[in-house]
């Protein structure tokens, strides 16, 4: 987002007001029925029980839908800046923050449910805020950890840093897991994974010499390339073994060929499915993968 749009949209955001909260339920209730409607008209159309007008009426309420959907993101807009900018950072751009929250904020839209009695500001801070820690975690780190272990390393190191306050010394490794809930092992491990990142030309102690120099190989890395090199060429084999619905379903479900994983409702939308239509495509074909590699190992 450049300059000139990053300031058109912050002045855009003064037309996207606020729902109350009899607004917000009155805006679900709607959104949930055009949903189901869309549902139900897609699955008609997938278990070939339509009519005619089936492809017209499946766009129109597709149209419906993302309209309500859209007046909903707008506004709660003001919140996804409102939470970015809590995560500022100078390594990740306020902008992107803002861009990921908003992708959050669309998730939590899709998946609100007014009838749990939950404003859904509350609801969907937590989405922001997974996008937004997220994005700082694949792009804040020279090296990339998951998201899940970045968060336990900020919840073990804020824990450290309140122990030393309070008793004047770091917590041992037993003290730490009973603080935070987290077994040793697991603690220690996130520790060492997450620590500070060393350049490979750097000294290491206690010879000062550069770390490269220190570094060794057990004469087995070959092997391991290559094993994980045939995995991945007998799990490709399965994969075009598959009918193209599968096979697409299953590379977009787990990430193969895109960035991020799709969901069963993203699926469903492109393929014109039910949800439970797709999931059920997606086991089949999960199923077909077991065998071929089951068969592929026995004639190895």
């Amino acid at each position: 987002m450049n300059r000139a749009m990053s300031d058109t949209y912050y002045n855009d955001l003064g037309r996207c007001a606020p729902m109350t909260a009899a607004e917000e339920h009155t805006k679900a209730k709607e959104l949930a029925a055009l949903r189901r409607e869309r549902d139900r008209l897609a699955e008609l159309m997938s278990d070939g029980d339509g009519t005619g007008d089936q492809p017209r009426q499946l766009a129109e309420a597709e149209h419906a839908f993302e309209r309500a959907r859209n007046e909903f993101v707008q506004a709660n807009l003001r919140l996804v800046v409102k939470l970015a900018c809590q995560y500022s950072r100078d390594k990740v751009p306020l902008s992107d923050l803002i861009q990921e929250g908003n992708i959050g904020l669309m998730t939590a839209v899709d998946r609100f449910d007014h009838t749990r009695g939950v404003r859904f500001s509350t609801y969907a801070a937590w989405w922001i805020r997974h996008r937004v820690t997220r994005v700082l975690t694949n792009h804040g780190r020279a090296v990339r950890v998951p998201n899940h272990v970045a968060q336990t390393s900020s919840k073990l190191r804020k824990a450290q840093r309140t122990f030393e306050s309070m008793a004047g010394r770091m917590p041992t490794m037993g003290e730490l897991s009973a603080l935070t809930d987290i077994p040793e092992g697991k603690a220690l491990l996130t520790l060492r994974t997450t620590g500070r990142a060393v350049s490979i030309d750097g000294t290491a102690r206690p010879d000062d010499r550069p770390m490269h120099e220190s570094l060794s190989c057990d004469g087995h890395g070959s092997d391991v390339v290559l094993w994980l090199k045939r995995r991945d060429r007998s799990v490709r084999d399965a994969l075009d073994a598959l009918k193209p619905i599968e096979a697409d379903i299953v590379r977009k479900r787990f990430a193969f060929d895109i960035d991020e994983p799709m969901t069963l409702r993203e699926l469903g939308v492109m393929h014109s499915l039910s949800r439970e239509r797709v999931r059920q495509i997606q086991n089949a074909a999960l199923h077909k993968i077991k065998r071929r590699l089951t068969d592929m190992a026995m004639s190895a």
